[in-house]
């Protein structure tokens, strides 16, 4: 495969910190495994489980490991074709180092390291870890003891049962046993507010790259519109507006007035043969608009109303969902000792406080365990997690840290990512004389459609325009 000079220089260039801002098709897999490998063979002294890959999730952690593999196997195959026996040791001894190689979720990481830091981290080095599936169902179960023992002690959180429900009351601690509880009510509006609009924002970006939205708005007939004074050609018309108001405008109330004008605008009851030339015409022209105005009103389904008098009322029960709360994280974390268990958010925040508290734990890793760090779907990650990337790989240490994301994809998602970590991490490598690459050219994405995807996307998230 020919290198353009972008992935080369992602590939090769090793005495700086990077930051690789590719979108889906740009070949950044290709590029995330060619860096690996370019780094062992630039550094032939490296131990393989120096170098240490981070992918968002397991499937993708085995597709690198597959292909680390065959390219170790390919290196060991051409020493052996050369008779080179220096070569031929050192390219032995990585392939079977492969099953220990560090290549795995942020979470798999964590774990091993809290295992080798035990005592320091104050838990069993046997730890039970709860993936989400497992952790769900723990919590369920927990929840589930702790209501019937509230219910039969007549506990005054009970009072939100009859408010809301006690399923409803259920789904929502579970939902949300995270949250804060120490919020004022004021203050927990402002969150449900802010919540409510990142929210709204993202469907409606979501929307505006939504393919079969895109084709529909640009949908042409093969001869072009016809000329006259038709209704419908009246609706095609309109929608122009709304469309360029939802796209370009930065407000959030705009492009939610623009979304339901839109729908509004779309009156599929209207048509002449005599325009279209045929009822086949009449009907094929109201296909795209059906599809519009199908998707915009399932945007604003699901965007639905930002909080209200409602809300403050529920706001003002604060202080018993904040009990409630407490309750159930101690009965929680209870289960959880008793399993010797740590979910996927204890790793994280235990790995974290582990590197922050203790210098000379943070300083081995940096200085002798780890080498490299290279990081996939960066957009994805959160602050906590990037606290860890940063303490084993200091942004201000040259050439020891790769950070690969697209602030693009990580509307799609709905995983509570905040592009702005990704945004940090850019801004603290470049800081530091990190570099910045952009794989611009995609391998999948049309010419012609990417001018529009810079249109839709660089206000709200990116700086580099694709090009």
């Amino acid at each position: 495969m020919n290198l353009t000079p972008e992935q080369n220089a992602a590939i090769h260039t090793h005495d700086r910190n990077l930051v690789v801002v590719a979108g889906a098709g740009s070949g950044k897999t290709f590029v995330l495994v060619e860096r690996y490998l370019a780094l062992l063979d630039a550094n032939p002294d490296w131990a393989l489980n120096q170098l240490v890959a981070i992918t968002f999730t397991q499937k993708a952690a085995q597709e690198m490991r597959d292909r680390v593999r065959s390219a170790l196997l390919d290196r060991l195959n051409r020493a052996h074709e050369k008779g080179d026996p220096a070569a031929i040791a050192l390219w032995s001894a990585r392939v079977s180092a492969m099953d220990s190689a560090r290549i795995d979720t942020i979470h798999a990481l964590c774990s091993a390291i809290l295992r080798q830091n035990a005592a320091e981290a104050g838990i069993d080095p046997a730890f039970e870890v709860l993936d989400e599936m497992a952790a769900h169902i723990l919590l369920e179960s927990v929840i589930d003891d702790l209501f019937t023992a509230l219910a039969a002690d007549q506990d005054p959180v009970i009072n939100l049962f009859r408010v809301y429900g006690a399923r409803e009351v259920r789904q929502a601690i579970i939902a949300h046993i995270a949250w804060p509880v120490e919020m004022p009510p004021e203050g927990m509006l402002g969150m449900w507010r802010a919540e409510w609009e990142a929210t709204a924002a993202a469907r409606i970006q979501a929307l505006l790259a939504d393919a079969e939205f895109l084709d529909a708005a640009d949908w042409q007939p093969p001869g072009g519109f016809p000329d006259g004074d038709d209704a419908l050609l009246g609706v095609w018309g309109r929608c122009p507006l709304h469309l360029a108001s939802l796209r370009s405008s930065h407000d959030l109330a705009v492009q939610i007035s623009a979304l339901r004008s839109l729908s509004n605008a779309i009156n599929l009851s209207v048509g002449s043969k005599n325009t279209w030339g045929s009822v086949e015409g009449v009907k094929e022209a109201k296909v795209p608009l059906a599809m519009m105005r199908h998707l915009a009103n399932a945007a604003l389904n699901d965007i639905g109303s930002p909080p209200d008098g409602y809300d403050e009322q529920a706001a003002q029960l604060l202080p018993l969902w904040a009990s409630l709360l407490r309750l159930a994280r101690s009965a929680y974390g209870d289960a959880k000792r008793e399993r010797s268990a740590l979910d996927f958010d204890d790793l994280e925040a235990l790995t974290r406080d582990l590197l922050t508290e203790y210098a000379h734990i943070r300083d081995r890793y940096q200085r002798r365990e780890f080498k490299h760090l290279l990081v996939d779907e960066f957009q994805d990650t959160s602050e906590t997690q990037w606290q860890i990337v940063r303490a084993l790989a200091d942004p201000a240490s040259p050439g020891g840290l790769f950070i690969v994301g697209d602030a693009k994809q990580s509307i799609y998602a709905f995983r509570g990512a905040d592009v702005r970590v990704f945004d940090q991490a850019r801004a603290q490598i470049g800081r530091f004389g990190g570099a910045e690459i952009a794989l611009a050219r995609s391998f999948r994405t049309h010419a012609s459609l990417v001018g529009f995807f810079n249109d839709i996307f660089s206000s709200l998230l990116v700086r580099n325009p694709l090009s």
